[in-house]
C-alpha cells in the first residue's frame, strides 16, 4: 500500500515515525525530510 502525504500549507512539514515507543511498535520506520510547500511525499508500506 502507498500512502501520499500532501502539504498545502505555507510551512514546511515533514513525515516521520519511529520504531517504537511507550505503546507502540512500528513494522518500519521512515523520514520524508523537509516536504516544501504543495510538495508531496510518498511512501510504500512493505508490511
Amino acid at each position: 500500500m502507498t500512502v501520499i502525504w500532501f502539504n498545502d500549507d505555507d510551512g514546511d512539514h515533514s513525515v516521520t515515525t519511529t520504531a517504537s515507543n511507550e505503546t507502540y511498535t512500528s513494522p518500519e520506520s521512515f523520514d520524508s525530510g523537509p516536504v516544501l510547500t504543495d510538495g508531496r511525499f510518498f511512501h510504500t508500506h512493505l508490511r
